[in-house]
């Protein structure tokens, strides 16, 4: 149905004196679902968010989000239509609390004055909401990376964004906490949110998508359902050719010992 698509980019080019970033650009995002997007380095990935989050002017096509079309995105007006984005560096106020983080720059006031109570009490329902346990009083440098992450998120969510990009969000995350991450993207999915999912992590990809679109060189190569394509495949459209061996045997010879480590503690 036409109405299931809501992101679809036309024609998408962005290009720099002697550089191709983004070199005509198709493909649609279906609403409530998780997109990952897939490439190598220089493929067109952080070029293409930048875009999508007004953080950058495309130099030619139209990008139709909602059924409406644009030129090109303002940040205010990207935030405004319901895009939200999360980066691997944090965009959060260390010692704010976690409810001052997710409602910054929106405060509840009272008359002039903010309204503390108030955020904390709204931020409490939307933690117990998510099925997050996280104390919203506490600062935010005294939480977790995982933590910190969940905020990002719970900012995103506050803000009611129906789409949400996540730039390598496991990145900075040991296993157990990306499997509190894990959680927080079903409970998005079935609030019908749509997640475009960036991540080097192919396990992921194959875990938590439903599609996954490949760029290389800045160009669009293709959009596959998960569970129709291999790693093998997919690994061979981000790099351009087939690919025989992962690791590659190394001849080379070895030379003299050029560091050691001993008894090391942390």
């Amino acid at each position: 149905k036409m109405d299931d698509i809501i992101l679809r980019v036309k024609d998408i080019c962005k290009y720099y004196p002697g550089v191709k970033a983004l070199d005509g650009v198709n493909f649609e995002v279906k609403r409530g679902e998780v997109h990952a997007i897939c490439g190598e380095n220089g493929a067109g990935k952080s070029t293409f968010i930048k875009i999508l989050t007004g953080a950058n002017e495309p130099t030619s096509g139209t990008i139709e989000f909602n059924g409406k079309e644009y030129a090109k995105l303002t940040p205010k007006q990207s935030m405004e239509i319901g895009i939200s984005v999360i980066y691997q560096e944090f965009s959060l106020i260390p010692y704010l609390s976690v409810a001052e983080n997710i409602f910054y720059g929106r405060e509840i006031k009272k008359g002039i004055i903010r309204d503390i109570a108030a955020m904390e009490k709204q931020a409490k329902e939307l933690c117990k909401e998510m099925g997050v346990d996280i104390d919203v009083h506490k600062r935010v440098c005294d939480l977790g990376i995982a933590y910190q992450q969940i905020v990002e998120i719970l900012k995103a969510v506050s803000k009611k964004s129906e789409f949400i990009i996540m730039d390598e969000p496991t990145a900075p995350l040991t296993i157990n906490e990306t499997k509190i991450f894990f959680d927080i993207i079903e409970k998005l999915r079935e609030k019908r949110v749509t997640i475009i999912f960036i991540s080097h992590r192919l396990e992921e990809v194959f875990e938590l998508c439903d599609r996954v679109t490949v760029f290389c060189d800045g160009r669009y190569i293709v959009t596959k359902d998960v569970k129709d394509v291999t790693k093998q495949q997919l690994i061979s459209y981000m790099v351009g050719r087939e690919l025989t061996e992962s690791y590659p045997v190394n001849i080379a010879g070895k030379g003299e010992v050029l560091l050691e480590a001993d008894h090391l503690t942390n």
